[in-house]
């Protein structure tokens, strides 16, 4: 058995790519495109100390 695609109603845009270039281009409102710099900003940050990869990972889930 194969799992078949579900159709989802019009009015449901689809996810943005996993990418970090493609979820900031979703993102409308320049509150959010801050949020998401400054959030990525620290995220990267926390990745050149500790070299975890995860936290880059969990951030991207969470956008």
């Amino acid at each position: 058995m194969t799992a078949q695609p579900q159709d989802l109603p019009a009015s449901v845009p689809p996810a943005p790519e996993k990418s970090l270039r493609a979820i900031r281009t979703a993102l409308v409102t320049p509150q959010d495109r801050e949020a998401f710099d400054a959030g990525l900003r620290a995220v990267l940050d926390e990745v050149r100390v500790s070299l975890d990869l995860s936290v880059l990972n969990a951030f991207v889930h969470r956008w």
